[in-house]
């Protein structure tokens, strides 16, 4: 393999990496320090997909006990 072949190589590693990310935050109970309690006040407050949760801030969090710590690992 030719040192050119590594950097298509490396971005073919990352890319399926992401993609098992994918399959595996498809819930929002999935996330690390989700539990089914969290999750239910999440979707009270219309977290309702990982996707949306992603797009959400630390201090958005906290309404449902999220400390920022959590929230940076939830996000």
């Amino acid at each position: 393999m030719s040192e050119a072949d590594a950097p298509a190589e490396e971005f073919s590693s990352r890319q399926a990496e992401m993609e098992a990310n994918k399959k595996k935050y498809e819930f929002i109970e999935d996330l690390p320090g989700v539990g089914p309690a969290t999750a239910q006040k999440l979707r009270e407050l219309g977290y309702h997909t990982v996707e949306s949760l992603a797009m959400a801030t630390s201090r958005e969090l906290e309404p449902v006990g999220v400390s920022e710590k959590n929230a940076f690992q939830v996000i």
